[in-house]
């Protein structure tokens, strides 16, 4: 009879029914190793195990990245608001249209439920955004709030 080649299939039966067999002398047959565990089978359980694992944890890097990212989404369109609301006879209504056209550009659905408020008071303008990150772990709801605050653009002797 031909012995098969080591590289051909060895169905899993006969495979099994050769795992750590020995010869009468002792000796292992063909080569088999045995090292003595009973881990039969510790291998698909570990599996099982870590694979949801590492889902869970590649996921939560993930939301994270996507956190950061509607926080300077967030940064960016107050930013350019503000800039808007602290110009020279410029208004705070005119710095909430300009952040809202930025985060209808920008926002996409990185950033959802998103509010503006745009304030103006004799020195300075502020902006401020707020919203939610996109969530991709679920029930893992991240808050994102970015305010900018500058000087208002005076002309020296006016009002």
């Amino acid at each position: 009879m031909r012995r098969p080649h080591r590289w051909r299939h060895v169905p899993a039966a006969r495979a099994r029914s050769l795992r750590g067999r020995r010869r009468e002398d002792g000796s292992l047959v063909d080569g088999d190793v045995d090292d003595g565990s009973v881990d039969d089978g510790s291998v698909s359980v570990e599996l099982v195990v870590a694979t949801p694992l590492m889902l869970l944890l590649f996921m939560t890097v993930v939301q994270f990245a996507l956190w950061a990212h509607a926080a300077h989404v967030a940064r960016a369109a107050a930013n350019s608001g503000v800039q808007t609301a602290r110009a020279y006879a410029s208004s705070a209504d005119a710095g909430r249209d300009e952040t809202t056209t930025v985060l209808g550009q920008l926002a996409g659905s990185v950033l959802t439920d998103t509010h503006v408020e745009a304030l103006r008071d004799p020195t300075t303008a502020t902006v401020t955004v707020t919203g939610t990150a996109i969530t991709v772990v679920p029930g893992l709801h991240l808050p994102v709030r970015a305010s900018v605050t500058a000087p208002r653009e005076l002309i020296p002797g006016t009002p």
